[in-house]
């Protein structure tokens, strides 16, 4: 049997397998969806770490080069490791500084503040059913309502369902230790990850290129550096637009006295990570707010969110966020759109880089295809082949 007879019977038999391996999936669906969920029950603490340090790894990576120009500078510079090491901690406490700051600072202020709202809402309860009675609506019902919501009723049912609850309680605190296990050891394994990232890379590379052809090899490594290089900079431009967003809200809300203008400017912000999307969903909770204290400021409200939101979208977004991705701004809507439709949330934030990635590769795809014709496609939307100049066409492929 000669080598491509043999070839040919690889690929023969590769092709049953699959074609085997897939009917048994249709046949036995329930057990494999059964099987996957056990692997990623098991593979969950991996994922979790690989999340971790993919995002702690962003201003790891800002501080290591940092700390790399000042060493060159020093007379006796230190080990690489030692930079490597060093960043890792530092990174590690501004993770650890931003989770503080969330937890004492923010989360008491927003705590203070839904209680105000809440406060302020039972104020309004008497004029809005007043109000309701003036326009002719029936309240009696809705009153009623109203009434029977007590502590003592409360009480009474958290007693006759105890045991439906005591259930609740349980699963809730399995789940609860799932979560915490899977979190703990999520970041050690995060912590190993990037204390021995470089090596870790330099291994990984080497399966690759132990498995597929130098040329398959290389295009693999070429694809990951990308996407790793695209993600990682769409998070910390992400990141940095949500902070610049909450300051400007703050700054123009705290000097305009609107009410709630912390917990507005931090909504807005947080939101806004989701792009496009999430600012205007902070703008409708804020809104809603301020109607609520003074509804004669609801308008100037709305019209400072769409300065301030124009001024982000021409001026700081395409600098900050656009250009970290290299898509255009109707691919970036279209992208998040399309994400936020499919998978919600994970998608609107995924979805972004992602495209991004295709996008690139598809590109250059176009232009090395572009380059083995010899062909330069014009402004005008004709082509100019390299090889013959004179040959040209402005109505796409009619040679004169």
């Amino acid at each position: 049997m000669n080598e491509k007879s043999k070839q040919r019977m690889k690929y023969a038999i590769g092709f049953v397998v699959i074609v085997a391996l897939i009917l048994v999936a249709f046949i036995r669906f329930d057990s494999v969806i059964s099987g996957a969920r056990f692997v990623m029950g098991l593979l969950t603490p991996l994922i979790v770490g690989c999340c971790i340090a993919f995002i702690v790894n962003v201003p790891m990576s800002a501080i290591e080069r940092w700390l790399g120009i000042v060493n060159s500078r020093l007379k006796r510079p230190v080990k690489q490791r030692v930079v490597e090491i060093i960043s890792l901690i530092l990174a590690i406490i501004l993770m650890l500084l931003i989770i503080y700051l969330i937890i004492q600072v923010i989360v008491p202020n927003l705590t203070k503040s839904i209680v105000s709202i809440y406060n302020t809402a039972i104020g309004y309860v008497p004029k809005l059913m007043s109000f309701l009675r003036e326009q002719g609506f029936d309240t009696a019902t809705l009153q009623s309502w109203l009434d029977n919501i007590n502590i003592d009723r409360v009480i009474s049912t958290i007693t006759d369902n105890a045991k439906n609850i005591f259930s609740t309680i349980t699963t809730a605190a399995s789940s609860i230790w799932g979560v915490l296990f899977n979190t703990v050891t999520g970041l050690v394994l995060a912590v190993y990850i990037l204390a021995n990232k470089k090596r870790l890379g330099r291994q990984l590379k080497r399966v690759v290129y132990a498995f597929f052809k130098r040329e398959t090899g290389d295009k693999v490594c070429e694809i990951s550096s990308l996407s790793a290089g695209i993600f990682s900079r769409f998070i910390s431009g992400q990141c940095i637009e949500c902070v610049i967003l909450t300051l400007m809200f703050l700054v123009v809300l705290g000097i305009m006295r609107f009410p709630y203008a912390g917990l507005i400017s931090v909504i807005i912000g947080l939101l806004a990570v989701l792009p496009y999307i999430g600012a205007f969903l902070g703008c409708g909770i804020g809104a809603l707010l301020i109607l609520m204290v003074e509804p004669g400021r609801v308008l100037i409200f709305l019209l400072v969110f769409i300065i301030i939101q124009q001024v982000e979208n021409q001026l700081i977004y395409p600098r900050v966020v656009g250009k970290s991705v290299g898509l255009p701004a109707m691919w970036t809507l279209l992208a998040a759109l399309l994400g936020g439709r499919l998978f919600g949330i994970l998608g609107l934030l995924f979805f972004i880089p992602l495209t991004s990635v295709i996008y690139t590769l598809f590109q250059r795809t176009v232009r090395e295809r572009l380059k083995r014709k010899s062909l330069v496609v014009t402004e005008s939307g004709g082509y100019v082949s390299e090889e013959r100049p004179e040959q040209s066409s402005e109505n796409g492929g009619d040679e004169k």
